[in-house]
């Protein structure tokens, strides 16, 4: 399969798991 495809999924899964943070930080305050 094509590599540029699983370095962008993995580049999303980052941003997403770094959104769920920030929602859970601005949740805390």
């Amino acid at each position: 399969m094509s590599r540029g495809r699983l370095y962008w999924y993995k580049i999303i899964l980052n941003y997403f798991i770094l959104f769920i943070i920030l929602l859970r930080v601005v949740s805390l305050l």
